[in-house]
């Protein structure tokens, strides 16, 4: 099994940054790893991306668990992954976004169990992108 866990600092409240994770459709925008998603039914999440080896792979998860303004958490339908991103305020206008996930060298998402260095750039890289885009995004109210 690989574990990887990411956090990064953004500049806007927690709820800014939750709600613009949950914008899924948005992610090919911005990170580079995500080619296409799909939202079949309102716990039902599809992406096409590349993997750490570069390879495009399709990932169907499940949402278990999701509380507004705080977290979401999914599994893979499969079981061959599960995460979870969580957003706590660090202060009025600022959040810290932590972004943890395992996958399992039995499933379709195993390769990463050999390359867990590769993974956790990987992770970081797409956790700095979403962090530049929602500040971006974000206009402080008046």
């Amino acid at each position: 099994m690989a574990d990887v866990s990411v956090a990064v600092d953004a500049a806007v409240p927690a709820r800014v940054a939750y709600d613009q994770w949950t914008r899924f459709e948005e992610f090919p925008d911005f990170m580079p790893t995500v080619l296409a998603f799909d939202h079949p039914d309102e716990l039902s999440l599809k992406w096409t991306l590349l993997d750490a080896t570069g390879r495009r792979q399709t990932m169907e998860a499940e949402i278990t668990e999701q509380v507004p303004g705080e977290r979401i958490s999914w599994r893979g339908t499969n079981g061959d992954f599960a995460g979870i991103v969580t957003f706590r305020p660090t202060g009025d206008a600022t959040c810290r976004i932590t972004l943890q996930h395992s996958t399992f060298p039995e499933g379709d998402m195993g390769q990463f169990g050999d390359q867990p260095g590769l993974e956790k750039e990987r992770t970081r890289d797409n956790l700095v992108s979403f962090k530049k885009h929602v500040e971006a995004a974000w206009t402080t109210p008046d």
